[in-house]
């Protein structure tokens, strides 16, 4: 099992003028992982920032809590059995339109993409997941009314 990855954040990014998490905007974010302790340890990083978060662990669960949870993004490993990743994301697009889709795979894009994960995803991640990277999107993210 591997966990995400967290960068400290330096000295000559903290003088770059990153916000800090605590001048963040706080973000519902969903994630959705079959790695029970991988999702469950990126969703207390999160909310170590502010972030108001669900976790859940396969993609029919993802669309129940979407539709409730609302997110401002979505953090969405593909190889998730039954629904995958792909389709959880197409489900998302239709009952949470703005949402942030992010992938989230084991494989890297230069070992291709057969299922097309661009245009299907506004960010990905290889696993382990780079949490600065992370972090950095999110801080990007257009700020969402409802």
């Amino acid at each position: 099992m591997r966990s995400p990855r967290v960068s400290a954040v330096s000295r000559e990014t903290a003088a770059a003028g990153e916000p800090s998490a605590s001048r963040r905007e706080p973000r519902r974010i969903l994630i959705v992982d079959d790695n029970v302790d991988a999702a469950e340890a990126l969703g207390l990083l999160l909310e170590s920032e502010g972030h108001r978060i669900r976790v859940v662990n396969d993609g029919a669960a993802a669309v129940a809590c979407a539709q409730e949870f609302q997110p401002d993004a979505a953090i969405i490993d593909i190889g998730l059995p039954g629904m995958d990743g792909y389709e959880v994301a197409r489900r998302l697009r239709e009952l949470v339109p703005g949402t942030a889709l992010m992938a989230l795979s084991g494989w890297r894009l230069s070992e291709g993409d057969p299922q097309g994960y661009r245009g299907r995803f506004d960010g990905f991640f290889t696993k382990p997941m780079e949490f600065s990277k992370l972090r950095e999107l999110l801080a990007r993210l257009p700020v969402r009314s409802n």
